[in-house]
């Protein structure tokens, strides 16, 4: 069974402007319970969601999402003991550098804490990606190594090659969240090849991809059947497990500056 490693829920309101503005059909309805449905479907046993504000019963493995890295400070033994794997941030919807000032303390708590912190590479479509380059990403690689870090979309949006020069090698993880669009087989063999496909984490970035679709697309990207079972289920298991991974379904309350 395939570990999915990089989901989100959507509002519907929000779901269908982003599914307008980027001239693509969703997935899944954004709810967690399609998400579990069309995952299952998929061949996913479990499956990671990058902004949960609460733990949910199944599959999922919670990540909370910082919309206030001074709140996450605060809160991050609570929202460790509650059931949560790890953060996701997204420098750009937060207006913040991801080698900057302002995230450095979300960083350093995570790594004391036991959490891994799952990085949105890129930006919106339409957004010049300012926040979360590979060369600020390649800082925060190097600035945070007791950290686990996640970056996500194989380190970058349409900035594959530098991804790949800057990163690869770096002790990180990428996930393969929403890989079969604009980056070649080419280049995502290069980049697998590089980094490593023990440091390869499966990702969709459902609603917006299907975990099918990604599982194809690493079938014919040359990669061997050994490093395809990394990539799709045993590097989550090595990760969860060094991280002490316990789910806590007794304790789901949300906590303060979360968002779905």
């Amino acid at each position: 069974m395939i570990t999915d490693f990089h989901c989100r829920l959507c509002p519907e309101e929000e779901l269908y402007e982003t599914a307008k503005k980027e001239k693509s059909l969703p997935f899944s309805d954004g709810t967690y319970a399609d998400l579990s449905k069309k995952a299952k479907l998929c061949g996913v046993g479990a499956f990671a969601v990058m902004n949960c504000a609460a733990p949910y019963e199944g599959g999922s493995v919670p990540f909370f999402p910082v919309c206030d890295p001074e709140s996450f400070v605060c809160a991050a033994d609570k929202i460790k003991s509650r059931g949560y794997a790890g953060v996701s941030i997204d420098p750009e919807r937060l207006r913040a550098p991801a080698d900057g000032r302002r995230l450095h303390p979300v960083f350093e708590k995570a790594a004391v804490t036991g959490l891994a912190v799952s990085v949105r590479c890129g930006g919106s479509h339409f957004s010049e990606y300012l926040y979360c380059t590979p060369e600020r990403l390649c800082t925060v690689a190097d600035r945070y190594r007791g950290a686990t870090l996640i970056f996500s979309h194989l380190a970058g949006i349409r900035k594959w090659n530098a991804a790949a020069e800057e990163l690869c090698g770096k002790q990180v993880y990428f996930d393969t969240a929403a890989c079969v669009f604009d980056v070649s087989v080419k280049t995502a063999k290069k980049i697998i090849s590089e980094h490593k496909a023990d440091r390869i984490l499966f990702g969709s970035d459902m609603p917006w991809c299907p975990p099918s679709l990604i599982s194809a697309f690493l079938s014919v990207c040359g990669i061997s059947g050994e490093e395809l079972e990394l990539i799709e289920h045993k590097n989550a298991k090595r990760l969860l497990s060094a991280l002490s991974y316990k789910p806590n379904l007794n304790s789901c309350v949300p906590l303060p500056h979360s968002e779905t």
